[in-house]
């Protein structure tokens, strides 16, 4: 198994929701998930390869995400540097029919029918990606990114400032920090006392029979959905004995890569 580590450079406050939630009350994840980061990194390498970023729809919504066999694991705030969630208002529309607010005159006593949010943003200065291939040849796409960006999560902007890697893997089993979340079955038996929060995360569900499109092209990815399971993202500092996949100072628990593989535990 081999790395490739992504240096990324938010522009300004993140929104990564978690979803199910309130549509009054935005939530977000203190790191960016790692479905989150797969969409973003297939972004890129179509940008770099002179491909452009898809539009959206409503309607049969494509997917543009890595290919099985480039797994995302996610991108986390530096250590001791796990940066902020703010919390504030902000107005919305409570009507999706509702077009007052991209008007520029409103016509008479009308008024918008606002309503309410309650919004969380990370607030962060670097955040590190981490992908995994069983063939370093996979990385090739990736290796074109830096200096690239676009938008990143519900909201934010973000670009690539360096690309290392691709770097060996060992396995090995150890009293580590993880430097990803941690599937939360593996961390119950393994650290029961060990100070973390629970969030659930999703990985995706191939169509089967379908082959993988490569990054750098302008094929939406066989993605049929979504399956959802339960993640630990422990305290700072701590260590938990685990089965890691390690550079010899970098810890990524080998049962986020199972599960995001969809192998399970």
């Amino acid at each position: 198994m081999h790395l490739l580590s992504v240096d990324i450079r938010p522009t300004a406050a993140l929104t990564f929701r978690i979803l199910p939630g309130s549509i009054l009350d935005i939530t977000t994840y203190p790191f960016v998930p790692p479905t989150t980061l797969s969409g973003f990194l297939r972004r890129l390498a179509m940008l770099a390869a002179g491909v452009d970023v898809p539009g959206t729809a409503v309607d049969d919504a494509p997917y543009y995400v890595l290919p099985p066999s480039l797994v995302a694991l996610g991108a986390y705030p530096l250590l001791g540097l796990r940066g902020k969630i703010h919390r504030t208002h902000r107005k919305g529309m409570k009507d999706f029919t509702d077009t007052s607010f991209t008007r520029i005159r409103v016509a008479g006593k009308e008024q918008p029918t606002f309503q309410l949010h309650t919004w969380e943003y990370l607030i962060t200065d670097r955040l590190q990606g981490y992908v995994v291939a069983e063939d370093p040849s996979a990385f090739e796409s990736l290796r074109q990114i830096k200096s690239y960006g676009c938008k990143l999560g519900k909201e934010g902007f973000a670009y690539v400032e360096e690309v290392t890697g691709p770097i060996e893997l060992q396995r090995v089993e150890q009293n580590a920090q993880p430097a990803t979340v941690v599937p939360a079955a593996s961390i119950i038996d393994a650290a029961p006392n060990c100070p973390f929060d629970f969030y659930t995360l999703y990985s995706f569900v191939w169509h089967e029979g379908q082959e993988a499109p490569q990054p750098d092209l302008d094929q939406r990815s066989p993605v049929r959905g979504y399956k959802p399971f339960s993640a630990a993202w422990c305290a700072e500092g701590k260590s938990i004995p685990l089965e890691y996949l390690s550079t010899g100072a970098l810890f990524i628990p080998y049962d986020l890569v199972k599960t995001l593989r969809g192998e399970g535990l």
